[in-house]
């Protein structure tokens, strides 16, 4: 939306955020705002890849959380797509 805060969804504790970057080119496609008071804890790229290459069952639970993560976010938008497109048809 160009500039505009648009919510996307709303993680819970423990959730696991900036995939999309971690596993690209590093940059975000998003920025995060918490509703109230957290903690959290971040891990560079490298680190991750790192960690990865050597834990197989973490690099697993990481890789379906992410496609988890992203099949709700497109599932969302084609809902949203699906409302818009009754209203322009």
């Amino acid at each position: 939306n160009h500039g505009e805060d648009v919510r996307i969804g709303e993680a819970e504790e423990g959730a696991q955020l900036g995939d999309m970057a971690s596993f690209g080119d590093g940059i975000s496609s998003a920025t995060v705002k918490t509703l109230e008071p957290c903690v959290i804890y971040t891990l560079p790229q490298q680190a991750l890849i790192h960690l990865m290459s050597y834990r197989q069952k973490l690099a697993k639970d990481i890789m379906m959380n992410t496609n988890r993560q992203l099949a709700e976010v497109v599932r969302g938008m084609n809902r949203s797509s699906a409302y818009s497109h009754q209203y322009i048809s």
